[in-house]
């Protein structure tokens, strides 16, 4: 079973992940990325997902 701070990396990477796929495909439609980044953050901390957005702004500027 997977301990608690390896579901949190876990998350992380797949919000960044998505968040990324969003930023670098600006101005395209990808079908149910909306719905699958909500999925995501719902089973995260808000703070952690803070801190994803923050990374990616960091890299991509403000995309969310």
């Amino acid at each position: 079973m997977a301990t608690r701070l390896e579901v949190q990396i876990w998350q992380r990477d797949k919000l960044y992940s998505l968040l990324k796929l969003r930023a670098v495909n600006k101005g395209n439609k990808i079908i149910d990325l909306d719905e699958m980044i909500n999925a995501t953050e719902a089973m995260m901390d808000a703070e952690d997902v803070a801190w994803v957005e923050k990374k990616i702004a960091e890299v991509y500027g403000n995309v969310t």
